[in-house]
């Protein structure tokens, strides 16, 4: 009996083990075969992109363009559009690689890397400048005693920890999150929706209608983590999945984006709109909710924040993405802590926020990125064409 019972626990042990092992390796397999669908890429690029009215943005455009600053988002948004769609143009040829690769291809190695590199370091200097701006606005109106290294460290523990679990860890947050990040701003809207004043709309054109096509152009990087987004394009079930995720995201975001700059307009009037700095924050302070609630952008915070998160842990992936398949690197997520160590470096180099707003933002990014990313495009046509030609 005692023999008997002893082999039958070896055996359930066994049975066990094997049951263990088989589990894993279905994990395992499940994990290569797992492919990015349309919910995922629209999930990550709606608070990506969409939130963007609640950093700098506003006080930067609102400053050269004051009441014609949504028609300039208008503007920004065609001009991406002509861009981008030339860009899955060329990029539709070529659905089994990546983005870095495709320059490979199109351009040959030597110049492919130099486009490539460009690409790394805009999105380098941007993540670093991006970061530091919304850890100056946590420091100068929740935390103003606490260290901003102590800040920016508490934000890339949460990215790092989002970001180790890959894109798909990435989109699966957003996803779980994204309804209450929209229902939040929804809400904010409805609130105060009875001190809106459409008088403050005008004069619709701003200070002149030309200022408004310059300006569109150059802030066309607001929309550029759609085209981004082609670095993975490996990761996605096929590329009319990234074509029409992008196309329905970027319809999404342009919308959010007009919406929320009118309702800045028609809340605040020129000039109070161009002075205040902060208008996310100042906006949330301004709910009235009675009694029963003192503080009612407590309840706003976390949306930012989740969002915030969510933001800069793709970012950090994108960049950190962008190094390894540059450097043919196999594999990200060893990477990602060196990049966060990188970025919090690079953001406190600035020693004030002028210079990490006013000067590298308005020079790197919007100026010579705005060229950047509204011809690279063309130029990958040109060079597949002239491929196909000597073919």
């Amino acid at each position: 009996m005692e023999g008997t019972t002893q082999t039958d626990v070896s055996a359930s042990k066994e049975s066990g083990g094997k049951f263990k092992n088989e589990r894993k390796k279905r994990a395992m397999i499940q994990k290569k075969e797992y492919k990015l669908g349309k919910r995922e890429i629209i999930s990550l690029l709606l608070p990506v992109i969409g939130i963007k009215f609640a950093d700098m943005t506003p006080t930067l455009l609102f400053d050269e363009t004051e009441t014609a600053s949504w028609m300039a988002i208008l503007v920004s948004a065609l001009c991406f559009l002509l861009s981008f769609l030339v860009f899955l143009h060329v990029m539709k040829k070529y659905p089994d690689k990546g983005l870095i690769d495709v320059f490979t291809v199109i351009f040959g190695k030597p110049l492919g890397f130099l486009v490539g590199l460009i690409f790394f370091l805009l999105f380098l200097i941007g993540t670093a400048v991006d970061t530091r701006s919304y850890v100056n606005i946590i420091s100068t109106l929740y935390f103003p005693k606490t260290p901003l290294l102590v800040l920016y460290f508490l934000l890339f523990l949460v990215c790092v920890f989002v970001a180790k679990r890959g894109m798909e860890g990435i989109t699966r947050t957003s996803f779980i999150f994204l309804l209450s990040i929209k229902g939040g701003l929804l809400l904010l809207i409805i609130l105060l929706w009875d001190r809106l004043e459409f008088s403050y709309l005008f004069p619709i054109f701003g200070r002149t209608w030309e200022n408004i096509f310059i300006t569109g152009f150059k802030f066309m990087p607001l929309f550029v983590e759609i085209m981004a987004l082609a670095v993975f394009m490996t990761f996605f079930r096929d590329f009319s999945t990234y074509k029409k995720s992008s196309l329905i995201s970027f319809g999404i975001v342009c919308f959010e984006l007009v919406t929320f700059f009118l309702f800045y307009i028609m809340l605040y009037d020129v000039p109070l709109v161009t002075e205040i700095t902060y208008l996310f924050h100042e906006t949330t302070r301004n709910v009235s909710a009675g009694r029963f609630l003192a503080n009612p952008e407590t309840i706003f915070l976390p949306i930012w924040l989740l969002s915030t998160f969510i933001r800069f842990s793709f970012y950090l992936y994108i960049t950190t993405a962008l190094f390894s398949y540059l450097c043919n690197i196999k594999k990200i997520e060893p990477l990602l802590i060196p990049f966060a160590a990188l970025l919090i470096g690079l953001g406190m180099l600035p020693e004030n926020p002028v210079q990490s707003e006013y000067i590298i933002r308005e020079n790197v990014i919007f100026r010579f990125g705005s060229f950047y990313f509204f011809f690279l495009p063309f130029m990958m046509w040109i060079f597949a064409k002239r491929k196909e030609g000597k073919a």
